[in-house]
This record gives structure tokens, C-alpha cells and sequence, in this order.
């Protein structure tokens, strides 16, 4: 007679799915308490239900129309930053009455590419790199060296020649202020303007 199969981890964790996946396939599906809505209950809910419809429209009509604002807008600033007439500020007017603002920012998400800032460098010049981008270094202790006594050791007598066995160097490339000026002078045309921003991507403008 065959003698049974010992159980080990894995058996056991497999048994255990096996039955889980059984007892889902036969249960079925859970029953609530219910509550009762009264007369003016049932039209809250409909004016709620509506409501959450209307305002999932609105936003997808908001994404519509502002892109085709910031479209138009980014147009206008691009063109007057070119011709040194740049305002990062602009009232949307129509007729005779201002409908609103167009506020561009100063932000913008730079690219961490080692070696896109190589190329950067060679594209802009060092000087102008140094006037539009700031380098933040950062150093972090390695982890194992909380668990390791010999490299403590190693810490407190010297660091010198073995810094590399006890730090990680992080390096963060973020833009100065007043780029979204200088991004102009900097490009000279819009071609350039859209190659560099690939590099230094702006947030999003604002229209309020």
C-alpha cells in the first residue's frame, strides 16, 4: 500500500487556495439590510444621481475648452515672448469685459537624465546651463552598513578613499527661477523652444 505524501509548506499553502477558490464557487452572493427611502428620499437620490452625471460631463467639457484655451494662449505668449514682449499674466477679454486670467508658472519637471544634461550643456553653453539649471547632490548611508560592524569600524575611523562603501550619491536636477522668461532668449526660435522643453517640461498654465 502506498504510504501518503508528507505535507510540506507548499501543499499545505496549495490546499488552502484550493479550498478558498471552492468555497468562493459555491457561495453565494451576500445579502444587505436594506433601508426604505421615503417619498423625498427617493427624489434626493435622483437629484444625487443626476448631479454626479452632470458633474462628470462638466469636467470632461472643462478638460475640452481649457485645452483649447491653453492652446491658443501658450500661442500668444510664445509669440510675444520671441518679440521680448513677455507677460507670464494675460486677461482674456471679450467685447468690452476681462472673462479671465491666464497665469503661466515658473515651475517646471527637468529632466534627470545624466546624460541629457550633458547634451544640454553642450547645446546651451556651460553659462547659460549654470543660470537656468540647479544641481541638488544628496548622499544617503547604505543600509548594510547599520548591520555590518567591520564597515562601521571603517566609518568612524576614515571615510577618505572609501566614502563609495558607505554612501549612495543621489543627484537632482531642478530648474532656477524666472526660466519661463529666460526660455525665450534661450531658444531664439520655436523649434528650439520645442526641443528644449522637452528637457524642461512647464507645468501647466492656469485660467481662472
Amino acid at each position: 500500500m502506498a504510504r501518503a505524501k508528507a505535507m510540506d509548506f507548499g501543499t499545505m499553502i496549495n490546499g488552502a487556495v484550493e479550498v478558498s477558490a471552492a468555497e468562493s464557487k459555491s457561495s453565494k452572493k451576500k445579502a444587505y439590510p436594506q433601508i426604505v427611502l421615503t417619498d423625498k428620499l427617493k427624489k434626493d437620490l435622483d437629484s444625487f444621481n443626476k448631479a454626479k452625471i452632470d458633474e462628470k460631463n462638466a469636467k470632461a467639457e472643462k478638460v475640452r475648452s481649457e485645452a483649447s484655451l491653453q492652446e491658443h494662449c501658450m500661442k500668444v505668449m510664445d509669440d510675444q515672448g520671441f518679440a521680448g514682449e513677455y507677460s507670464g499674466t494675460y486677461e482674456l477679454v471679450y467685447g468690452d469685459e476681462v472673462q479671465a486670467k491666464f497665469i503661466a508658472t515658473d515651475k517646471f519637471s527637468v529632466t534627470q537624465s545624466a546624460d541629457d544634461h550633458e547634451e544640454i550643456m553642450e547645446e546651451l553653453g556651460e553659462e547659460v546651463y549654470e543660470s537656468v539649471v540647479q544641481i541638488e547632490r544628496e548622499f544617503v548611508l547604505k543600509a548594510d552598513v547599520f548591520k555590518n560592524e567591520e564597515l562601521q569600524q571603517k566609518l568612524v575611523k576614515a571615510l577618505g578613499k572609501d566614502f563609495g562603501l558607505f554612501f549612495d550619491a543621489k543627484v537632482a536636477y531642478k530648474a532656477k527661477s524666472g526660466l519661463k522668461e529666460k526660455i525665450y532668449k534661450i531658444a531664439g526660435s520655436i523649434e528650439n523652444l520645442a526641443k528644449i522643453r522637452t528637457w524642461f517640461s512647464q507645468s501647466k498654465p492656469a485660467i481662472r
